[in-house]
């Protein structure tokens, strides 16, 4: 279901299989429904990797071929408060010290707030631990 809360800045880096040479890297904005393009990629094979400033990166290799192709990324999972694509206990500890505060309040980090409703609680603690110990793809 589309949701302004998929609509988020993304690194994406491609790189050819067969030389690993970087064919596109930029920060891109997915929309609603969490798509977004790239175009001018030739027949070859490719990796794209993934990653939002909160989530730990998501990698996949594919064969792109004549026309468009939609393909899908395994899910970007939360918890990455420092963007290091590592949840640890650096992260809990930036989600426990603005915990329970809103936006406006000083101690506020909006790094913590992971499902963006303006305010650090257990949601945000929950999708933290749910990938505690967790590294991105490179």
């Amino acid at each position: 279901m589309p949701s302004t809360g998929q609509a988020v800045p993304l690194a994406v880096t491609i790189t050819r299989s067969g030389d690993n040479s970087v064919v596109f890297d930029e920060l891109v904005n997915s929309d609603s429904n969490g798509q977004f393009t790239v175009s001018g990629l030739a027949v070859d094979s490719y990796r794209i990797r993934v990653k939002h400033a909160q989530t730990l990166a998501s990698a996949l290799d594919f064969v792109m071929s004549i026309g468009e192709q939609m393909i899908t990324i395994d899910p970007l999972r939360m918890g990455d408060t420092d963007n290091n694509n590592l949840v640890n206990v650096t992260d809990f500890s930036l989600v426990a010290a603005a915990f329970g505060k809103v936006t406006g309040e000083v101690e506020f980090d909006a790094r913590a707030d992971f499902n963006g409703d303006a305010i650090i609680n257990i949601t945000d603690f929950s999708l933290l631990a749910n990938n505690f110990g967790q590294i991105g793809a490179n």
